[in-house]
C-alpha cells in the first residue's frame, strides 16, 4: 500500500519491478552467496535467504505505480504500528458473534490480541489458549 496516495499494488507486480530495477544487485548477491553451497543451505526456516552482503544502500526500491512518488509497504501491521480501526471493529464484531474464542500462538502480552480475549471474558464467552510458553 502506498503511504502517500493509499493505492494498492499486487505483491507479485511489485516483486517483478524490484527484480528488474535490481537485476545486477541480485545477480551479484546470488554469485557471492553460492560459494559452493546449495540453495537449501542458504534458505532459512521462515523462507528468507541468507545474504552475506550487509550494505543495501544500492538497492533501488520502486516508487508507487499510481502516484510515482509514494513509499510502498506491505499491507500488514508491523510491531509497534497501530492496527487500523476498521480491522479492530471487525474483530470486536467477530468476538460478539462467537460461541467461543481459541487463541493460538500468542502470549497475549500485546494489547492488539489481548483486548479481544479480554472482551470475550467480559461477555462470559469461553476462551481456550494454546501456547508453548
Amino acid at each position: 500500500r502506498c503511504m502517500s496516495c493509499g493505492s494498492f499494488e499486487c505483491r507479485h507486480s511489485f516483486q517483478d519491478n524490484l527484480d528488474v530495477l535490481n537485476k545486477e544487485w541480485v545477480d551479484n548477491v546470488l554469485k557471492e552467496s553460492s560459494n559452493g553451497a546449495n540453495d537449501e543451505e542458504n534458505l532459512r526456516a521462515d523462507g528468507d535467504a541468507y545474504v552475506e552482503k550487509e550494505d543495501f544502500s544500492d538497492v533501488i526500491v520502486p516508487d508507487c505505480g499510481s502516484c510515482n512518488s509514494g513509499f510502498v509497504k506491505p499491507d500488514v501491521v508491523f510491531f509497534g504500528d497501530s492496527v487500523p480501526r476498521h480491522r479492530v471493529e471487525r474483530c470486536y464484531a467477530a468476538v460478539d458473534a462467537a460461541d467461543g474464542i481459541l487463541c493460538i500462538g500468542s502470549s497475549l502480552a500485546v494489547h492488539s490480541a489481548y483486548r479481544f480475549v479480554n472482551a470475550a471474558a467480559k461477555q462470559g464467552i469461553p476462551i481456550g489458549i494454546l501456547n508453548v510458553g
